[in-house]
């Protein structure tokens, strides 16, 4: 899909939010993540957490999107151990083009080999949203398409934030995890909701500071508060939760 500018852009990833929000299973939420998918001219995605070196990652993985027998060739041939996606991602807080990685770093044989086998299954390239939780977990959000991804800033961050929001809902419908608005959300200022929200249009720590008439310390304490009491790590995970728990809108 070509988005007719950012604006459109922006309206489906606050429609996907709204509606998301009242997905109650699986299978309804794998469609609308489908749906934004193919908006962006994606055919495959998934969602996953990020295993260990001795450990293989089906038991990780919270929504699969991908071809099913691309999927268990995968799990069988433990691809996600030479993976130099999953490698970026364990490494870096910002998402990716998955070809900005194969452009930058010699490939081993056997990356090279899991690589040519993904295009195969129309997952040539992708676009990638790391995710690095509290309690040192590490997951993912990867879509994948059969043409060169090209994806401008602006278009990026959104489907950063739609990544993100996600992957919050599947795990809110684990069965083991029950889902609850902690104390400290009620505890986020009034000050913090005010950069939360400049945030959320893109500023930055100094831009909001003029705009609200503080200093740039002062904006990166208080979003930095924001930050811990939400238990996120980056300005965007804060954002999609703000969002999510309905601090800003």
């Amino acid at each position: 899909m070509n988005f007719n500018g950012n604006a459109q852009a922006a309206n489906l990833m606050f429609d996907f939010i709204t509606s998301i929000n009242h997905s109650n299973n699986h299978s309804e939420l794998m469609s609308k993540i489908n749906s934004v998918a193919t908006a962006f001219g994606f055919e495959n995605f998934a969602i996953s957490g990020i295993p260990l070196p001795n450990e293989n990652i089906d038991p990780y993985v919270l929504l699969n999107g991908w071809p099913e027998e691309w999927f268990d060739r995968y799990v069988v041939e433990k691809y996600v151990h030479v993976d130099p996606v999953i490698y970026r991602a364990k490494t870096s807080d910002d998402a990716f083009i998955w070809s900005e990685v194969l452009e930058s770093r010699p490939l081993n044989p056997k990356a090279r080999r899991l690589m040519n086998e993904a295009s195969e299954f129309r997952m040539r390239d992708g676009f990638c949203v790391p995710l690095h939780l509290t309690g040192g977990f590490q997951a993912l959000v990867t879509f994948a398409g059969s043409g060169k991804i090209d994806l401008s800033p602006e278009l990026r961050g959104v489907l950063q934030i739609i990544a993100i929001y996600a992957h919050n809902r599947i795990r809110l419908l684990l069965p083991t995890r029950k889902s609850h608005k902690t104390s400290s959300i009620t505890n986020v200022t009034l000050h913090e909701r005010d950069v939360i929200q400049w945030c959320a249009e893109g500023k930055t720590n100094w831009e909001i500071g003029v705009i609200l008439g503080r200093s740039e310390k002062t904006v990166q304490h208080e979003l930095h508060n924001a930050q811990r009491k939400l238990n996120c790590v980056n300005r965007a995970q804060l954002v999609a939760e703000a969002i999510r728990v309905g601090i800003i809108r």
